[in-house]
């Protein structure tokens, strides 16, 4: 059975699942977290919160691109250009 549409929404393989947008909202929660860190620390004069944050900087940057689906994207083109 079908189950009203809701196989497709619990996919993990399609894009736009909720699974898909549960990892972004986690990697994005992570990145806020980190930058938390990053701030404590250079409100305590520690020279490690420029290291928070870009590790920050690269949790927001791969959950940017998860939830735009620039990877998925941009391999589906560069199929096209290469098996053409």
């Amino acid at each position: 059975p079908r189950l009203l549409g809701f196989t497709r929404l619990l996919d993990l393989n399609q894009l736009g699942s909720l699974p898909h947008y549960f990892i972004s909202l986690l990697l994005l929660i992570s990145s806020l977290l980190l930058y938390l860190i990053a701030i404590s620390h250079k409100s305590e004069g520690s020279r490690y919160w420029i290291h928070w944050s870009g590790l920050s900087f690269v949790f927001f940057s791969v959950s940017f691109f998860k939830l735009l689906w620039v990877r998925e994207i941009s391999t589906r083109m560069l199929e096209n250009i290469y098996i053409s």
